[in-house]
């Protein structure tokens, strides 16, 4: 039987459904429901959080295993326990378990042992900084951060997986001992395992983590290969 994975997803987000598809997992399936937010500005996040529990709703008409919050900032704009707090609410609409972005983030830190990171996002200044604070109000010691002050979704979306790395290169600070790449919209799952193998700490991103976090919490535990070692960890 196959293992049925929901997400909610931002209606201009590209990469994520594209990323989970082309793994071709065996008997994985993922279906999708989008909220509009095709800008990452305050008040389309903040409407994304208010029409989560309803799309959740929406998804289990599908008979899903399990739901993710797909969207890292409008999982953590709010600090600290928000994500469970949003996660509460969407469980609240159906009987399967619900898990965040966000939330998903902080696990994979934590099984991968990493403490003082760097933190990359393609976000504006500000929303960066609410990443930051989000992290380090779960006890990260955030060493260094990068952000590209981009707001729209299509753009984000068309940066090559190339790209990321030659950028994670020039900016990680030598004294962390992990990188954290933020957004389900932008492609550094797929630069992860390179990363890994250049930069010699691990890596984790936002599509990369909410997958492992789905699957974990689903039963699944045959590794995935070639997007960095938090999926080789099953």
């Amino acid at each position: 039987m196959a293992n049925k994975l929901g997400i909610v997803l931002p209606s201009g987000n590209t990469v994520l459904e594209s990323e989970f598809y082309n793994l071709s997992l065996k008997e994985v399936t993922f279906h999708f429901t989008r909220i509009e937010n095709y800008r990452d500005t305050e008040e389309e996040l903040a409407n994304m959080i208010n029409e989560a529990p309803h799309a959740a709703e929406l998804l289990s008409h599908a008979n899903v295993n399990a739901i993710a919050f797909g969207c890292t900032a409008g999982s953590f704009l709010y600090g600290k326990n928000y994500d469970s707090k949003l996660i509460n609410k969407m469980a609240s609409r159906v009987a399967v378990p619900c898990i965040s972005t966000s939330t998903s983030v902080i696990k994979a830190l934590k099984e991968m042992k990493i403490h003082k990171l760097m933190f990359i996002a393609p976000y504006e200044k500000w929303l960066t900084q609410k990443g930051i604070e989000f992290l380090e109000s779960n006890s990260f010691d955030v060493v260094g951060s990068k952000h590209l002050d981009i707001t729209d979704l299509q753009y984000m979306a068309s940066i090559t997986p190339e790209s990321i790395v030659e950028l994670a290169k020039k900016e990680v600070h030598k004294n962390c001992d992990g990188l954290f790449i933020s957004c389900t919209d932008f492609r550094a799952m797929s630069a992860a395992e390179q990363l890994e193998k250049d930069l010699g700490i691990p890596v984790i991103t936002s599509n990369q983590a909410t997958l492992w976090f789905l699957l974990k919490i689903t039963g699944h535990n045959q590794p995935i290969t070639g997007f960095g070692s938090l999926l080789k960890s099953f």
